[in-house]
């Protein structure tokens, strides 16, 4: 299903499946908050991660490769006060798998209202 016509649960219910197979070492989940901010949740080899919200109106989305760690990246970076640099979204094997998730969340960013 293209994600230009899912619902904003839809979008995100894409996003935790992606995260949830896209490496084997690490599991990503994701919620949208009130004022479209994003909670991310990785639980990786060394145990679970306190979770880090994300302002998600106007932020950027890349996908990057992490020679190091042999993964490609989905970044994001907030705008505001918010902004602390790019925050890892997805550290995923396949190329498919974060080109995928960054296009689902460029269209959970999109779908977001400043009522939200």
């Amino acid at each position: 299903m293209d994600p230009l016509d899912m619902t904003q649960p839809q979008r995100i219910a894409q996003m935790n499946a992606l995260g949830s197979d896209a490496h084997p070492e690490q599991q990503w989940s994701y919620a949208l908050l009130p004022g479209c901010v994003l909670r991310i949740d990785l639980d990786g080899a060394a145990g679970p991660r306190a979770a880090t919200d994300i302002p998600l109106l106007g932020a950027a989305v890349k996908v990057s490769t992490d020679k190091a760690g042999d993964t490609f990246n989905v970044d994001i970076s907030p705008i505001g006060p918010a902004a602390r640099g790019d925050i890892t979204v997805l550290e995923a094997r396949g190329w498919a798998d974060a080109v995928g998730m960054a296009r689902v969340l460029r269209f959970v960013e999109m779908g977001c209202t400043d009522d939200e």
